[in-house]
């Protein structure tokens, strides 16, 4: 007999696109630290690339998730979010040389 548990997560992300979705574009997943978690995805803008955007430019997707307040980064939860947003923009590139 096998049983499976399934767990349900949900995890607030902020997602940067990039101006030209012309051709496929890396993708940059920013981690917080632990002065930012919890449910107000603001907080993930202050430090990283987000900050970084509001001066300069670039030219990549970027995931910065937000890890819910009394957790801790779930490898399994964030690699099932990469998924999720690569297939929904098919603009990302997943094959490097």
């Amino acid at each position: 007999m096998k049983t499976e548990i399934v767990q349900k997560h949900e995890l607030g992300y902020a997602l940067h696109i990039p101006a030209n979705t012309k051709e496929k574009k890396p993708l940059i997943i920013f981690l917080h630290g632990s002065g930012e978690k919890g449910s107000d995805i603001e907080k993930v803008k202050i430090h990283g690339p987000f900050k970084y955007l509001k001066s300069h430019e670039l030219d990549a997707y970027i995931l910065a998730p937000q890890c819910p307040e009394n957790e801790y980064w779930d490898e399994e939860v964030l690699y099932r979010l990469i998924l999720k947003i690569q297939k929904e923009n098919i603009l990302i590139e997943t094959e490097f040389t």
